[in-house]
């Protein structure tokens, strides 16, 4: 859903960007266990999550509300 997201961005599309990143932020707010055991691949989606929320949101990082 990140890189749905960022693509969605970049076609100007910003409410389907938005909705995008909504959807990948809650998905790894849940933790389904995956991740818990795959810590690499939960380092890697939060950096993209934080980059997506930079580029869609304009936001700098490290002042995301998500930490």
């Amino acid at each position: 859903m990140l890189t749905v997201a960022m693509s969605e961005h970049q076609l100007h599309h910003p409410a389907e960007a938005r909705r995008a990143l909504a959807q990948a932020g809650e998905k790894l707010a849940a933790d389904d266990g995956f991740t818990r055991f795959f810590w690499q691949i939960r380092v890697l989606a939060l950096a993209l999550l934080r980059e997506a929320e930079t580029l869609i949101e304009g936001t700098r990082p490290g002042t995301s509300n998500r930490d």
